[in-house]
């Protein structure tokens, strides 16, 4: 499944997306070997400035290497998206004092992490990234006209969002879907899940990288929460596939169990997913 870039009725051309990010990120100098000495020194003093600055300088070479793998299904994007983690990774661990030059090392992390991206698109239902945007979307707007004290029906929603009602029925029935399945779910949690790091294409390259650096582990988050079989029944219920919500008994037929094994398989699904993501929230904010 290979996701469209943004909400398909208010989407920025995936083109339009990879030109801006390829001019962008040009603007960038590389870096000397003097550079690279003095930013591995910081590195190892704990210089988080440094670390990013690593990486900024070395996103050309993350697409030098991904063009090399596009001819399969990701787009050159998905591609840089792997690419970019496995430079996070290399400057994180890059040791200045063994004499090699970060690029020469970063290679086989970009390599290794692009290669992992391939082989987990072909087995994995991952939530397609305009989903993830209209999630978004939707939450701002339902707060924005609450607080204008207005309502906030589907038709109200389909009129804020600029999305047809079938649009706006599909994001609010997989949000109440996690707040049922626990209770205790918070609005924090699902702009969590609405703030997903596949989602491109606003801010400059440096801003993107930044999120992924504070961010990298939300971006697997159905690969790693889920089974095959969870992935599979939210996909369906929800319509993250398609756009069109299944019936519990459509989706039990699609999966081979009963109308009741799916309810049970959807609702452990999202308290994962929410005990992931309220989780995470905990965390930051000890």
């Amino acid at each position: 499944m290979n996701p469209a870039p943004f909400d398909d009725e208010r989407a920025e051309p995936s083109y339009d997306i990879q030109a801006r990010y390829l001019a962008e990120i040009g603007r960038y100098p590389l870096l000397t070997p003097e550079e690279e000495i003095e930013l591995g020194r910081r590195l190892a003093e704990g210089d988080e400035e440094a670390k990013r600055r690593l990486v900024i300088c070395n996103l050309r070479l993350v697409v030098t290497i991904a063009k090399r793998y596009s001819r399969g299904s990701q787009t050159l994007l998905d591609l840089i998206e792997d690419g970019n983690l496995g430079l996070i990774r290399a400057a994180a661990k890059f040791d200045y004092r063994k004499g090699f030059r970060f690029s020469t090392y970063a290679s086989y992390w970009i390599k290794q992490s692009i290669k992992r991206g391939i082989a987990s698109q072909s087995r994995a239902i991952r939530i397609p990234v305009h989903i993830y945007h209209l999630i978004n979307r939707y939450i701002r707007a339902e707060e924005a006209l609450r607080k204008d004290g207005k309502p906030t029906d589907d038709e109200a929603m389909s009129e804020a969002l600029d999305v047809s009602v079938r649009r706006v029925k599909l994001v609010r029935t997989l949000i109440v879907g996690i707040r049922d399945a626990d209770p205790g779910a918070s609005a924090d949690a699902l702009q969590r899940l609405a703030a997903d790091p596949q989602n491109r294409g606003h801010g400059s390259p440096e801003s993107m990288v930044t999120m992924q650096l504070e961010n990298e582990e939300m971006s697997n988050l159905f690969d790693r929460c889920l089974n095959a079989r969870e992935q599979e029944v939210l996909t369906l219920r929800f319509g993250l596939d398609d756009g069109e919500p299944k019936t519990l008994g459509e989706a039990g037929r699609q999966v081979g169990v009963s109308r009741e094994r799916v309810r049970q398989i959807e609702k452990r699904a999202l308290q994962k997913l929410n005990l992931v993501l309220s989780g995470k929230r905990r965390a930051a904010d000890n």
